[in-house]
């Protein structure tokens, strides 16, 4: 048997993060290092026999249900389950009621621009399209922009 090829323009070629036995891509059962060199295919031991540290084996996606358009059998997942994680800025805006969220009316934008209050993002966007409709909302550098363009904010009071 041919030692197989990586294609990276091939739809079924698949990045595995973090890396699994030193494979980054995954292509028809076969696993390659960064560089596209052939390591190991499925079932079989990586080259030089021994495993090397890394994250757990790679699993193949279940099928959506119903069989959707786009859905890849060949798509690779990672075993590993996100961890929620408290950070800095959640517990700074955090409530001691947790059933009740932040409404977007209570944001006020020009002090959030400007660093002097914080608010979730989901409330801060969400009140930017209400306002202002007009203002790309995809992160906080493009509302903070949107309102630097529409001159309701000066550049350099942006602290975002």
């Amino acid at each position: 048997m041919a030692t197989p090829r990586l294609n990276k323009e091939d739809p079924s070629c698949g990045l595995i993060h973090p890396p699994y036995n030193g494979a980054i891509y995954t292509q028809g059962g076969h696993y390659f290092s960064g560089s596209g060199e052939f390591l190991f295919s499925d079932g079989g031991e990586p080259a030089g026999g021994s495993s090397v540290a890394g994250a757990p084996a790679p699993v193949r996606a279940p099928a959506l249900p119903g069989g959707a358009a786009g859905d890849d059998p060949n798509r690779v997942v990672s075993p590993l389950k996100p961890v929620e994680a408290e950070t800095a800025e959640t517990s700074e805006t955090s409530t001691d009621d947790k059933s009740d969220p932040v409404k977007p009316s209570d944001v006020d934008l020009m002090a959030w621009v400007k660093g002097e209050k914080k608010w979730p993002f989901y409330a801060v966007k969400k009140r930017a399209i209400a306002e202002y409709p007009d203002i790309i909302t995809t992160n906080s550098q493009t509302i903070a922009a949107g309102l630097v363009t529409a001159g309701f904010v000066a550049a350099k009071d942006v602290k975002v």
